[in-house]
């Protein structure tokens, strides 16, 4: 509205707006014809008439968050009929790592521990007088924030992934991979896990680091 001609707003920067929409119309379009391919795919209705009871449909949006591994555990074990319930997960994380450049394998920001030792080697390095003593302690760090970085990277596919859960829950999963990089906040992410709805009889809305009680799905 205040970009609009008729409050005194420039009709560029209308058009601005304009344009922008239609690339967040576009983006969404792009998502429900991948979202339909999953529920296709994984979501079929003879699974849901052969549970055992009213169905219930669990929504999980999860940033980056190793937690969320062990909630959809904890819920399916604590479930008193877990052939019930059935989840959408949303993961956004960290799904691969930077090209290799000129100087080969790069070191990123995306983790913690890595993060701790570049601040510390870069504090270190600071107390070198000359550029090739600090250069070669830098080379000789590099080694270490390399090996550390792939540990936590593995990690951090492990936890994103329903593969890491007991085959007996894996089928009644369905599952979005995001690019950390394309999440548009908790919002948007909780839209795209309601969109792995596939007609249960009742849902649930939760963290990705939640944790239950016995009987919760009688309870619900």
């Amino acid at each position: 509205v205040q970009v609009h001609p008729d409050s005194g707003g420039d009709p560029e920067d209308l058009l601005k707006v304009q344009l922008a929409y239609d690339v967040i119309s576009e983006d969404a379009l792009a998502h429900e014809a991948g979202v339909a391919a999953l529920i296709g795919q994984d979501a079929d209705q003879q699974t849901l008439a052969q549970s055992d009871g009213p169905t219930i449909f669990v929504s999980v949006a999860s940033y980056r968050d190793a937690e969320v591994l062990h909630t959809l555990r904890d819920m399916y074990e604590k479930a008193s009929k877990p052939s019930r319930v059935f989840t959408g997960v949303v993961y956004q994380y960290v799904n691969a790592l930077p090209e290799d450049d000129e100087f080969g394998k790069v070191v990123t920001r995306f983790f913690s521990r890595v993060n701790l030792v570049t601040q510390a080697a870069e504090q270190e390095a600071a107390k070198y007088k000359d550029e090739d003593s600090q250069y070669k302690f830098l080379k000789r760090v590099r080694k270490t924030q390399l090996k550390i970085q792939e540990e936590e990277f593995q990690e951090e596919l492990r936890c994103n992934t329903k593969t890491s859960l007991p085959e007996a829950f894996q089928s009644q999963i369905r599952e979005m991979h995001v690019p950390f990089r394309s999440a548009e906040g908790a919002v948007y992410a909780r839209h795209l896990a309601q969109r792995l709805y596939a007609g249960e009889e009742y849902m649930l809305q939760i963290d990705s680091h939640t944790r239950f009680v016995e009987g919760w799905d009688d309870i619900l």
